[in-house]
């Protein structure tokens, strides 16, 4: 990352800091990224808007961090749902438990952001041990 901007996309996800990074886009002009952060162990979210400028020029506007999951959080996972709300499945490591909640997006903007309750949807992770558990259903 060649900025001393703490809030450059690239100062938090990195290879250095980022682990199970997941982008879905809401809409054609808004992307929303969940990872979760190495070196403080949580489960965060960016949102990033699109702005297009002239033919073949794109910008990306990424908001602020956001946690979602306060406690160690591994295998983060998204779904949209809407151009405003999208699905957040991930592992609390301490319970073990696999947890969803919602994620909304509110306005035009990128740091405006709530998220639902956390609901338990059961045991386990998002990666197989083996060939065989891969190809399970």
């Amino acid at each position: 990352c060649a900025t001393s901007d703490p809030l450059a996309t690239c100062s938090f996800v990195n290879r250095d800091r980022t682990e199970s990074l997941r982008v879905v886009a809401l809409s054609p002009k808004r992307l929303v990224a969940t990872f979760v952060d190495v070196e403080e162990s949580v489960g965060a979210v960016v949102v990033v808007n699109v702005v297009h400028h002239l033919v073949d020029q794109w910008e990306l506007n990424t908001g602020i961090q956001k946690v979602f999951n306060v406690k160690p959080t591994s295998n983060s996972d998204l779904a949209a749902l809407s151009p405003t709300t999208a699905l957040i499945a991930f592992v609390d490591d301490l319970s073990g438990q696999v947890q969803i909640r919602v994620l909304r997006v509110n306005g035009d903007g990128t740091d405006d952001v709530t998220f639902g309750p956390v609901e338990n949807v059961g045991y386990g992770n998002f990666t197989a041990d083996s060939s065989t558990a891969a190809n399970a259903t």
